[in-house]
């Protein structure tokens, strides 16, 4: 394996452990968002909905940032579609 492939290695696992923490925090609050929902507590549910949107921020920033990386070492990256609901709940568990 180069040089070039063990760091851009390094590099995917590092944003993929970057962005494990704030998919984890969107899933767990966008379960007690669902929960606060039920029971309708208004000021609750904002709280949650912010704590979601800032860990989404930052999720996206690391994307971002991985893609440029990606691009900057001429790693082809392929775009699928996901089923996010369901990777954000499997990241939650």
């Amino acid at each position: 394996m180069s040089v070039e492939s063990r760091d851009f290695e390094a590099l995917a696992a590092s944003v993929a452990h970057e962005m494990g923490t704030p998919l984890s925090v969107v899933g767990a609050t966008l379960r007690l968002l669902d929960q606060a929902m039920e029971a309708r507590d208004a000021d609750g549910e904002r709280g949650l909905l912010e704590t979601a949107l800032r860990n989404l921020q930052l999720v996206e920033l690391q994307s971002r940032r991985f893609r440029d990386l990606a691009v900057e070492r001429g790693v082809r990256l392929q775009r699928e579609r996901v089923d996010l609901a369901r990777l954000v709940c499997d990241l939650g568990r």
